[in-house]
């Protein structure tokens, strides 16, 4: 059995890019010409495999928010973490882990990370300083790009 993960790298490098929508695995091709032969018949083996479905589809759940059970900024660290995955796979793990240990988004016209709500303030800076700062202007353009889609999405209600 293959590992979900192998499977949507794969598709990945074959720059098909997986998300998942209303419990449905949904891929976008976003590279020039035709898709590759290798690359349409690992989707079909998607398609024809429940048990391969089932497991990206776990996979998928978590990949883009790891505390489902943190409602209130749910939303923004999906869109966060899905702009972070096309762009920097380090950063979007990087800011996955954040994410894990209870990290909350505020939005308020930008994105702002804040600390999770169970830690120390001496924690959370060692956590900033040792993960985030270093890759500062990387994160700050995620977090741009984030700002940006949310405001699309928030024009189309």
């Amino acid at each position: 059995m293959r590992w979900p993960q192998n499977t949507i790298a794969e598709l990945y490098c074959y720059e098909y890019f997986l998300t998942l929508e209303d419990n449905k695995i949904k891929y976008n091709y976003e590279g020039e010409g035709e898709p590759p032969e290798k690359a349409i018949k690992l989707l079909k083996e998607i398609a024809e495999n429940k048990d391969i479905r089932d497991n990206i589809k776990q996979y998928l759940k978590r990949q883009f928010e790891p505390r489902p059970d943190l409602k209130d900024d749910s939303y923004l660290w999906k869109q966060l973490l899905k702009v972070a995955w096309r762009k920097n796979k380090k950063l979007h793990g990087t800011l996955h882990g954040v994410r894990c240990a209870g990290a909350r988004l505020d939005y308020n016209e930008k994105l702002k990370l804040l600390a999770p709500d169970n830690m120390k303030k001496p924690e959370w800076q060692e956590i900033r300083k040792d993960w985030l700062l270093s890759d500062k202007e990387k994160i700050t353009a995620l977090f741009k790009e984030s700002e940006n889609k949310i405001k699309e999405r928030a024009k189309k209600f």
